[in-house]
């Protein structure tokens, strides 16, 4: 049954359209029969043409067509009906006349409006499928024509499948004025496949759907169930959907329980970001301006690869020069600036540096740095400038420092572009972990330390030379322990 409403479902306007006679200028008309009777029955020939959704002929067979005629064009209660049964179709066609089982009734002839449906089945099945929409008939009195009117052209609800309206000069092809409250256009396509209801396209420069609106919305999409408004673009720097607005805002996205605006994109690098802002104006105004009245984060940044969080990048040069504030943070109205990150890369905070523990510089090893381990007593080296090497021998004056297990500041002597090979931290002040033995003794919280013969190692001493101090020690070491780990505050002297 399905086969059968689809084939007679889009076939139903050529019916129509062809039913009665010939077509002329959109109305069909066709002669009738009055039979000589004092109830003036009327037989009205009737032929057509049967095509399926692709325009071809329906199979040659027999077909019960059921015919009614109804006061209004939708809806109503049939004023005559008759079904004829095994109307043969071939190559499409058939033929029949109105009136032979059932008489047609008396204000037809009078000249009152009808509306035709018919209702199409295969021969041997039960229920009928309805042909929409219905048509209008209407007989002269003064003449032997049956008029097949089609409704007005403002009030238009009939199916054009296949219709193509073609034109060439610089008028649009159809204008459509709908001066009342209702809609202009309406598209209900109620078919569950992927097709598109609407589609607009140009091989111009213009636009494919353009729409305005001087009191409502230019262009209004709506989807219960995926995208409101889906725009598609393939030229490099065009968009896929762009906003305009001179006084107010381009384009606004929101959403009551989910994402107000949602970007994605699979391009790489800084160049074909999922989501980019431009301010074109070059003495003022901002790229990107954020607003939260939550108790929640105003932006969460997340990266689940590899890469960084948060990248920077200003209009200065390798030294700082020529550009401005990296980061500037202000007060709820602006007046104080309490934190800010320059151009050459000096950061400046009103409240200090919290959960610092010491301060370390990026140092050269004498051999491989994974040799090396945190809270390794360091010496400098011997060998190399700016290099350390493990600590070996008591009371050393080349002490300089502690392998920081996880320093509060780093300095270094080139740009801060990352640790390079061979490099570790060197706590030089500050409170570290650090390595201790109990060669010279137990030590206590408050003794001073040298380094010890114990490789990396530093132990408690007593008035020692000036020079070799490296520190103080913030925790104790029982003498039955060899070697431990203990809190240190490096203040080499």
């Amino acid at each position: 049954m399905k086969r059968f409403m689809q084939i007679f479902g889009t076939a139903c306007f050529l019916v129509l359209a062809i039913g009665i006679g010939y077509q002329l200028n959109g109305v069909a008309q066709g002669n009738h029969v009055f039979e000589d009777s004092p109830n003036l029955n009327l037989a009205i020939p009737y032929s057509g043409r049967l095509l399926d959704k692709f325009g071809d002929m329906v199979a040659d067979g027999s077909y019960d067509i059921k015919f009614s005629l109804f006061a209004t064009e939708i809806g109503g209660e049939p004023q005559w009906s008759e079904i004829h049964k095994d109307i043969s179709v071939i190559d499409g066609e058939f033929s029949t006349s109105l009136g032979t089982s059932n008489p047609l009734p008396q204000n037809i002839v009078e000249g009152e409006a009808h509306w035709l449906s018919i209702n199409v089945r295969e021969s041997g099945e039960l229920a009928f499928t309805e042909l929409n929409p219905r048509q209008r008939l209407m007989v002269k009195s003064n003449t032997p024509t049956l008029l097949a009117t089609a409704p007005p052209m403002a009030a238009c609800v009939h199916d054009h499948w296949g219709d193509t309206w073609e034109g060439e000069s610089s008028t649009p092809v159809l204008t459509i004025n709908q001066r009342g409250e209702g809609i202009g256009i309406r598209v209900d396509k109620g078919v569950s496949t992927a097709s598109n209801a609407v589609e607009a396209s140009t091989a111009g420069t213009g636009d494919g759907v353009h729409g305005y609106s001087s009191g409502g919305n230019g262009v209004y999409g709506g989807s219960s169930y995926n995208i409101g408004v889906y725009g598609w673009a393939d030229s490099a720097g065009k968009s896929g959907v762009y906003g305009l607005n001179d006084n107010g805002y381009g384009v606004t996205g929101s959403s009551n329980n989910a994402v107000g605006v949602y970007a994605t994109n699979i391009g790489g690098t800084k160049n074909n970001p999922a989501l980019r802002a431009e301010n074109k104006n070059t003495s003022n105004g901002m790229a990107a301006y954020l607003t939260n009245n939550s108790a929640y984060h105003t932006a969460h940044f997340q990266n689940t690869g590899n890469g960084g969080i948060l990248f920077l990048q200003n209009a200065g040069d390798a030294n700082g020069n020529g550009g401005s504030d990296f980061i500037t943070a202000v007060n709820s109205d602006g007046s104080d600036e309490q934190f800010r990150v320059e151009s050459n890369g000096q950061a400046f905070s009103d409240g200090g540096w919290q959960g610092a523990a010491d301060f370390a510089e990026l140092m050269k090893v004498e051999g491989q740095s994974k040799d090396y381990e945190p809270g390794d007593v360091l010496v400098i080296s011997t060998e190399s400038d700016r290099a350390v090497e493990v600590s070996s021998t008591p009371f050393s004056k080349m002490v300089i420092g502690v392998y920081s297990t996880k320093p509060g500041f780093i300095g270094s002597s080139h740009s801060m572009d990352g640790q390079r090979e061979n490099e570790i931290p060197v706590a030089v002040m500050g409170i570290v972990p650090c390595k201790v033995t109990t060669e010279n003794g137990a030590i206590q919280r408050g003794d001073l330390l040298v380094t010890s013969s114990l490789l990396g190692h530093a132990m408690r001493a007593v008035d020692p030379p000036s020079g070799t101090i490296l520190g103080k020690a913030l925790g104790n070491l029982d003498a039955s322990e060899e070697f431990g780990i203990i809190q240190v505050l490096v203040m080499l002297q």
